[in-house]
């Protein structure tokens, strides 16, 4: 990093800018990844627990109960 003509700002070279760029790029697609994991997780534990309650209540909303 170089300080500027002004004394008070820096600037950056290319390769310190691409640099900075590329890792940000890099966290970004990391946590883009992370993210729609999770979201595949919630969305399989969803479809279990809706085909678990549609076995359980009918239409109306009531429970559905066996009888003997």
């Amino acid at each position: 990093m170089k300080k500027a003509a002004t004394g008070t700002s820096t600037s950056f070279t290319f390769s310190e800018a691409r640099d900075a760029f590329l890792k940000a790029l890099t966290d970004y697609q990391t946590a883009t990844r992370d993210m729609s994991l999770a979201l595949s997780r919630i969305s399989s534990s969803n479809t279990t627990l809706y085909q678990s309650l549609y076995d359980v209540v009918d239409r109306s909303g009531s429970m559905i109960t066996r009888r003997n």
